[in-house]
């Protein structure tokens, strides 16, 4: 019954994941994923479909049909039944192109698939690391409701007056309030991860320590760099094929022609189309259009994300250090203060307000802490999985 019982919860996902085991998952189920993998095999297929010439037209007919005996071909002179075909001749391989360009296409579409998963990957380790904080959070609120409680004991004890009373329920009433508002945000952020996971995930396995280890060095072959060099090159390879376009194909025509009464014969033709309205020159100049835009987006992708690396790793740095300045200094001193007010309780109504001051500045404190370790998983998020 055991084994029925863990290969139920196994399959229903309930069981702790650990973050490696959420991005497979993700990796695994996410529709937008498999909507990009269906989309590469297509393009796939389009690449051997473009190196093909156009197929050759087969026609057939019959001329001069007698409206009284249709068919009666042997009386009219000019009476013809043929059978013709055509092809269309590129003067110029333009089909190489299209299909180089098609293979540069596979490979963006390549590259945005790895870029699509780092996303989703620095969006679920965003989504865990808040559920972490929000657990530290909650349980910071339950040890602030103990000492709250105590000190309200304590006032009673002292026969404080009502105000302090009711500002000590008040305080109380907020820390609810507040576990109210986290628990709805934990929510959010495991239906954010369900989005992803098509999993019902319930609890996640949580970091011991803080993070050691960022990247010092900016990807320079990040996906999302790649996606667009591969651009460029497909622009490179339309700007070609454009230019092979500007002179016309041949279409190169036999038939075979039956007349009765006559002999056999054969037509031969070639024609082509002209030129002469500069649509093809039209054409050419939007693809260098297109191949100056995409070179310029390169350029300024690569400055934003050397940008936002620069910022998060010095953000990263900056509240991790400070978050450790607030646990190992401030918030001790902070305690010390509120220990010291709790042993002067019965001095008079003026070190009761001020226990009650410094109760709330060590809420505060702790909050702020939080807030710094919150905006340092964050950075450490996006650096680690997606920059």
């Amino acid at each position: 019954m055991k084994r029925y019982l863990f290969f139920l919860i196994v399959s229903l996902g309930l069981w702790a994941q650990t973050l490696p085991q959420i991005i497979e998952t993700a990796y695994r189920n996410d529709p937008e994923i498999k909507m990009l993998k269906a989309e590469i095999e297509v393009q796939k297929t389009r690449i051997e479909a473009v190196s093909l010439w156009e197929n050759p037209r087969l026609s057939a007919g019959l001329s001069d049909m007698r409206i009284d005996d249709p068919l009666d071909r042997s009386i009219e002179p000019m009476q013809t039944q043929f059978l013709a075909i055509s092809q269309k001749i590129p003067l110029r391989d333009r089909y190489k192109a299209d299909s180089r360009r098609a293979k540069k296409l596979y490979k963006a579409l390549r590259a945005k698939l790895a870029d699509k998963k780092r996303r989703i990957a620095s969006q679920l380790a965003s989504d865990v690391y808040a559920v972490f904080i929000i657990h530290k959070r909650l349980r910071l609120i339950g040890k602030n409701e103990r000492n709250l409680r105590r000190i309200k004991n304590l006032l009673r004890g002292y026969r404080a007056s009502g105000d302090l009373l009711l500002e000590t329920d008040q305080m109380l009433q907020r820390l609810q309030v507040r576990r109210e508002v986290l628990k709805t945000e934990e929510q959010v952020r495991f239906s954010q991860i369900r989005r992803h996971t098509l999993q019902q995930i319930k609890e996640v396995s949580f970091p011991k320590s803080l993070p050691e280890e960022i990247p010092v060095v900016f990807d320079k072959e990040h996906p999302a760099l790649q996606l667009y060099r591969y651009r460029i090159e497909a622009a490179n390879e339309a700007v070609a094929s454009a230019k092979m376009k500007e002179r016309p194909d041949l279409t190169v025509s036999g038939g075979y022609y039956q007349r009765a009464g006559r002999a056999d014969y054969v037509n031969l033709s070639v024609s082509m189309p002209l030129h002469v309205r500069g649509k093809e020159k039209i054409a050419t100049q939007q693809a260098k259009i297109d191949l100056t835009y995409q070179t310029e987006r390169l350029a300024l992708q690569k400055v934003k994300m050397q940008n936002q690396f620069e910022t998060l790793r010095l953000r990263f740095i900056r509240d991790k250090k400070n978050y450790l300045i607030y646990k190992q200094r401030i918030l001790p001193l902070q305690r010390k203060i509120r220990r010291y007010l709790s042993g002067k309780m019965g001095l008079g109504a003026i070190s009761m307000v001020k226990l009650l001051d410094a109760v709330n500045e060590e809420i505060a404190l702790e909050e702020k802490a939080l807030d710094m370790l919150a905006s340092c998983w964050q950075n450490y998020a996006k650096l680690r999985y997606f920059l």
